[in-house]
């Protein structure tokens, strides 16, 4: 399994934001804890005059089966899914994937044979929310 998720080359690429799963939620966890980069992001998807999509694309490390992980994926990427909605968002714009670990970031480079709890420290970068905004950008918004 190796989902991917590529824009339509007709809508302008407004925002690619990159979000820590570990700073959203604890280890092994789908429910959203710090929400500070999330309210950051949905106020800056504010100042875009047209939005046309917003793709949610949850990762995780290599921990774990596959299947587990594409559903924990899954299942943080509708929670931000959700906080967005409730934040404004509107529903129809929003989609979102489980993509479990088929991109892994700087945990590539982890060892197998290290102990659990370095191993999850070192995958880190694996585990994140990515965000992107396509549509049209007014004149004084920053993407």
């Amino acid at each position: 399994l190796s989902p991917q998720v590529e824009p339509p080359p007709q809508l302008p690429l407004l925002l690619d934001r990159s979000l820590s799963a570990d700073t959203l939620f604890a280890f092994d966890r789908a429910e959203l804890r710090n929400l500070t980069q999330l309210n950051a992001l949905i106020q800056q998807i504010g100042t875009f005059q047209a939005v046309s999509r917003v793709d949610v694309l949850g990762y995780t490390d290599r921990i774990g089966t596959l299947r587990y992980n594409i559903e924990l994926s899954q299942r943080r990427a509708a929670a931000v899914r959700n906080y967005m909605q409730r934040r404004g968002v509107a529903p129809n714009l929003i989609n979102v994937r489980g993509m479990g670990p088929s991109k892994p970031g700087q945990g590539a480079a982890c060892p197998k044979g290290m102990g659990r709890d370095r191993l999850i420290t070192c995958l880190a970068p694996d585990r994140r929310v990515e965000v992107r905004v396509f549509g049209t950008v007014s004149n004084n918004a920053q993407p």
